[in-house]
């Protein structure tokens, strides 16, 4: 397992679980964390569902984790002779979900993704980075890769943000970012491999729950128009069918989109409504993974 490519993140979430040994082990992206300036309860997703179940879970998310790296840490663990209870593992539709399965990895995937700064001496094409160093261009205007237009677009949307949150302010930037994170897809028809690695995992009794995260499909629908949601929701269905032999909770479009926060950044974070209603999607699944 190639760990000289994790964030220091991902060794702190080794840690966790390696005293996680018996609990049910929680993955995700920001979107576990992140809470709205307007919630009053300003609690992750994981320790509302901890407080759901009445059991422990060990959050081991980060900003920005792939599906991929989710499965490395577990690879990691379970190699060490841990086991879960259950993992839990989000899938965010939020870019190209099989190639998430993937991590850049060897010495020139550390340098990448721990010192992004250094990434044009490698000799990285831009088709070889990733979703987040892209420079892509929308409706004849160029926005920058992700460090550019975060940094310019992102603080104008942060210093005008109301409660309750509304779209946001920039309505062409914000219709960029859907395009982005959602739209901008090449079809997953094949992913035995990385079907394989799950199936492996299982094979050890390793309990797996994925759980497709909200999207904001009102917004998309705003503003790109209704057949961008179908054809997002043929993507998805698409992604179903490739883990039909896996538990999957599909909750991609449950949540208005009131209850979800920055929606101008188009990265599917929730205020405390939102959170809650993924808790909720979850709580069934926490019998079937019961140890028998």
């Amino acid at each position: 397992m190639p760990t000289y490519s994790f964030q220091y993140l991902d060794f702190e979430g080794l840690v966790k679980g390696l005293n996680g040994h018996g609990k049910i082990w929680f993955f995700g992206n920001s979107v576990i964390r992140h809470s709205s300036k307007c919630d009053t309860d300003h609690r992750s997703i994981s320790d509302l569902f901890a407080a759901a179940i009445h059991q422990p879970v060990v959050d081991m998310s980060r900003g920005g984790m792939r599906t991929g790296r989710m499965l490395d840490i577990v690879e990691v663990l379970v190699a060490l002779g841990l086991k879960p209870k259950a993992v839990y593992i989000q899938v965010p539709l939020d870019g190209d979900v099989i190639a998430q399965l993937n991590e850049i990895s060897g010495v020139k995937g550390f340098f990448t993704t721990n010192f992004s700064e250094l990434k044009h001496k490698l000799n990285l094409t831009e088709g070889s980075q990733i979703g987040s160093m892209k420079r892509v261009a929308f409706n004849g205007h160029y926005y920058g890769d992700y460090g550019e237009f975060s940094k310019k677009y992102f603080v104008i949307e942060k210093q005008q943000r109301t409660c309750p949150e509304t779209m946001g302010v920039d309505k062409d930037f914000i219709a960029f970012m859907y395009w982005r994170n959602f739209l901008e897809k090449n079809a997953d028809t094949s992913a035995a491999q990385e079907m394989n690695r799950i199936q492996t995992l299982v094979n050890k009794g390793i309990k797996i729950v994925f759980w497709i995260a909200p999207v904001n499909s009102e917004d998309i629908s705003a503003l790109h128009g209704s057949a961008s949601i179908q054809g997002l929701s043929a993507y998805k269905n698409n992604i179903v069918n490739l883990m039909k032999n896996f538990t999957v909770v599909d909750m991609s479009h449950t949540v208005p989109a009131n209850h979800f926060a920055d929606r101008w950044c188009a990265c599917g974070h929730l205020n405390d409504e939102g959170r809650l209603s993924v808790v909720s999607q979850l709580i069934p699944s926490v019998a079937s993974t019961s140890h028998e």
